[in-house]
């Protein structure tokens, strides 16, 4: 069984979505499989520089140095619960999802 949730970030530009044309938002995708415990970020045509993961008490309890848009960690050892993942992109972005650990 696999999870997702797909979270947004603005890169400047206007306010809204726009039909046509480019789309000023970037899409990040979060996926957490729990029959392996692997978390799994996409962040599209741009690449990631670092990963952090955060509990719902806003405590950091993960961070990876990637130089990638695509990212796997095993995160078997976190306790059940909501997670806040935020990927700070090369082009200075910061895109984030969340993700829920059974």
């Amino acid at each position: 069984m696999s999870a997702g949730l797909y979270g947004q970030t603005k890169t400047g530009g206007t306010s809204g979505i726009r039909i046509g044309g480019s789309n000023p938002y970037k899409t990040m995708e979060v996926n957490f499989s729990t029959t392996t415990g692997t978390l799994e970020i996409n962040t599209g045509d741009v690449a990631m520089t670092e990963v952090e993961i955060f509990d719902e008490n806003d405590n950091l309890v993960g961070t990876a140095s990637v130089s990638d848009s695509n990212f796997k960690a095993n995160i078997n050892g976190l306790t059940e619960g909501a997670y806040t993942v935020y990927a700070l992109t090369e082009d200075n972005d910061v895109q984030v999802g969340m993700i829920y650990k059974p």
